[in-house]
């Protein structure tokens, strides 16, 4: 879950499969901040060496609002989704 504020934004499913917006997410500052937090998941001391997104609230991540945000970050296009790996 990604809280920014103390507001619940967004929230990864577990396993890192999916990815839910949450209704604090029509500011697209707070959005901004969200998005920003989601590669401390594969950091070196992070729980995942690696996430793969396949859905942003039900549909395929590339076709969601959120897929230039997420790139920006650091994912990738892949086979089933975006990917982003340790490194």
């Amino acid at each position: 879950m990604a809280l920014v504020g103390g507001e619940a934004v967004l929230y990864v499913e577990r396993g890192g499969r999916g990815l839910l917006t949450l209704p604090a997410l029509s500011d697209p500052e707070v959005l901004g901040r969200a998005l920003a937090a989601l590669p401390s998941l594969v950091a070196p001391n992070g729980p995942y060496r690696e996430v793969r997104l396949e859905r942003v609230d039900q549909g395929p991540v590339g076709e969601s609002p959120l897929a230039q945000g997420l790139t920006g970050i650091g994912f990738r296009p892949s086979y089933r989704g975006y990917l982003l790996r340790r490194s």
